[in-house]
């Protein structure tokens, strides 16, 4: 099938900085135990902070420290979620970061199939246990540090996750959302692997009749390669170009065969949870979003959309807007928008997020 696209989030250069950390099994929903990290500012186990942050992470099987090298230019180190814990315990906030529940069990899984049949409510029911072993680091927060304010910080399919947890959860006292997504994420999806190539499709029609000759298909352009090859079983009507209808249809061939692995019941639980809009309208705590303007995984418009409501009709004071120029899905440096691939995030840009996190403690 006709592959131009990695998935939304959905490796880098070792922790900005030391913290002390200390591991522990989260309790998570019934009980279910999550490796965990507690990442503690200067003074340690003994520091009482101000404000303690749950980190929540992408869509896939993320481990806590939402290892993204996988997908990182030259498969550099990239550890988006332990180089912000870092940043947070250095600007003196503690942080709570966890393995996801999916990336427990594909570990189980992996040694003994079987164990697909005993938790085989996870699998009918993901996105529930999602937002539950988040509320359940929300109280685990609480209890650890019952003087400290709660905030949550989530990414891409994690913004969605902590606006849930947010309106169920009063100890919740602010919010944190990088790459925010404001609609279904099989819609999001749709988007990545029909739409945001079509935009490499269209660099390369110099003469702009929304077709394909091979003259047209420069050497240098990353998506030559990957047509070159494929083009045969892409010009479906045997003239000799490539109409955008057949891009778009090779691309979306792959979501009909489901192999970007949306599960059924996934889509069907979101339609049960209230949609992250709704939320925000009537949500009182202080949110902050943090958006890269080359994210091309949530693009930037999702936080405009959430921008111009507020403007013109929310009028809330509770919500701010922080767009990074150059950007990416993870605050990381692109090249360009149609820049697939991930850099670790910049120290000064892990501080800067920190920073406005420990602004929203001091606003409850």
């Amino acid at each position: 099938m006709f592959r131009t696209c990695c998935l939304l989030a959905c490796f880098a250069v070792p922790a900005l900085i030391s913290a002390t950390e200390l591991d522990f099994d989260l309790a998570g929903h019934e009980g279910f135990p999550l490796p965990a990290k507690w990442s503690l500012p200067e003074g340690g186990a003994g520091v009482k902070p101000a404000a303690v942050v749950v980190l929540l992470h992408g869509s896939g099987a993320q481990s806590m420290d939402e290892d993204l090298t996988a997908s990182t230019v030259g498969k550099q180190r990239n550890l988006f979620f332990a180089d912000l814990a870092s940043a947070l315990a250095e600007t003196g906030l503690a942080g709570l970061r966890y393995h996801k529940r999916s990336y427990v069990l594909n570990a189980l899984l992996a040694k003994d199939p079987k164990a697909k049949e005993k938790h085989g409510s996870f699998y009918a029911n993901p996105l529930y246990y999602f937002v539950e072993d988040a509320r359940a680091a929300v109280r685990a927060a609480h209890e650890r540090f019952p003087g400290a304010a709660v905030l949550l910080l989530g990414h891409s399919e994690g913004t969605c996750v902590a606006l849930r947890v947010a309106k169920e959860e009063k100890f919740v006292a602010g919010i944190g959302l990088i790459g925010f997504l404001s609609t279904p994420i099989v819609t999001a999806v749709f988007e990545q692997v029909v739409y945001r190539p079509l935009e490499q499709f269209q660099d390369l029609d110099a003469d702009r009749d929304r077709s394909l000759s091979r003259a047209e298909l420069t050497p240098a352009h990353p998506l030559t390669a990957a047509l070159t090859a494929q083009w045969a079983m892409l010009d479906l009507d045997g003239d000799d170009r490539l109409s955008s209808m057949e891009f778009r249809g090779g691309s979306l061939s792959n979501l009909l065969l489901n192999e970007l692995l949306i599960p059924n019941s996934y889509i069907v639980q979101e339609t049960k949870y209230a949609q992250p809009a709704q939320i925000l309208s009537g949500l009182e705590v202080p949110v902050v979003f943090f958006q890269g303007t080359y994210d091309n995984q949530t693009p930037e418009y999702h936080t405009r959309a959430i921008e111009f409501l507020n403007r013109s009709v929310w009028k809330k004071s509770n919500l701010q807007f922080h767009y990074y120029p150059g950007k990416g899905h993870a605050l990381d440096s692109r090249e360009c928008y149609q820049d697939l691939f991930y850099r670790p995030v910049e120290p000064a840009i892990a501080k800067d997020v920190a920073q406005k996190m420990q602004a929203l403690s001091a606003q409850r």
